[in-house]
């Protein structure tokens, strides 16, 4: 599915259980590979929020036919409890493949942060799901003076840079996050979901067959969790996504319709849970 939220770019599939990609085209990165379809291969950097096969399946298919096509090596980004772990799983594939699958890899901890380019940083944080998660936001840089040289004459500013300072400072503009699998809890824990304009989070149970409590054990959100909590959900633009396979996206669409106040619903995306997988 395509879409336009706030003026980013998204294209995104998921299913719970079965594969999961978001793909920030401007941006040309992606996070998570549970399937790797055509358009994810140009993605050059690889963001993964855990080591479940629905969320990292993909990845032999994206090394290989960025190989194939005599494109750069990839880069791929995992949390470190992981990296060791993901080398050894590339490693074997290597082997079976008969093939070299060049990427470079880096291991992350929640608060580090990737520079993709010189207007593009993208920062992890903890998620809460039943192995190690990260979720992620990316935000654009710009270079601006330092604060407290503002109002300085020109002469002065150029005579610090000739000595050696530094006249300017990174400032962050948050634009989007992906929280990967996770529960309620991490909008209680992580103030800044709610300074990202765009936020792209799953919710996979929507009706009583699965409670909050069997949700949360199982690391996911219910929507009922967001109906208790609609003052943590004030982004701009929302997208729900990786809702179970038991529900088809008239059901979704329809319990959303029902149970978020008015305000909230119109701006709720909901990923359908039933894409073709077009272009694979």
């Amino acid at each position: 599915m395509k879409l336009q939220l706030e003026g980013i770019s998204i294209e995104a599939i998921s299913l719970a259980g079965f594969y999961t990609c978001i793909q920030f085209p401007e941006y040309k990165i992606a996070i998570d590979l549970g399937i790797s379809p055509r358009s994810a291969i140009n993605k050059g950097h690889v963001f993964f929020t855990h080591a479940h096969g629905d969320h990292i399946a993909g990845v032999v298919r994206h090394c290989s036919s960025r190989e194939m096509l005599r494109l750069t090596p990839p880069t791929y980004v995992i949390g470190k409890e992981d990296i060791e772990n993901f080398h050894e799983f590339m490693n074997a594939t290597r082997k079976m493949c008969r093939s070299g699958m060049p990427y470079e890899a880096i291991g992350i901890s929640p608060g580090d942060h990737i520079d993709v380019r010189r207007d593009l940083r993208v920062r992890s944080y903890r998620s809460i799901h039943r192995v190690p998660c990260q979720g992620y936001i990316v935000y654009e840089l710009k270079q601006k003076l330092r604060k407290e040289l503002i109002g300085l004459d020109r002469s002065e500013l150029i005579a610090r840079r000739e000595a050696g300072e530094v006249l300017t400072e990174d400032v962050e503009t948050p634009m989007v996050t992906y929280t990967g699998d996770t529960t309620i809890d991490l909008f209680l824990r992580e103030p800044a979901l709610q300074d990202v304009p765009v936020l792209i989070t799953e919710v996979t149970f929507f009706d009583d067959s699965v409670s909050k409590e069997s949700a949360k054990m199982r690391g996911h959100i219910h929507i009922d969790d967001i109906v208790d909590n609609l003052e943590l959900f004030t982004q701009k633009a929302i997208l729900f996504m990786h809702s179970s396979a038991r529900f088809n996206p008239e059901q979704i669409i329809e319990i959303c319709r029902q149970k978020l106040p008015a305000e909230l619903f119109k701006r709720v995306h909901i990923l359908p849970n039933n894409q073709a997988l077009e272009g694979f």
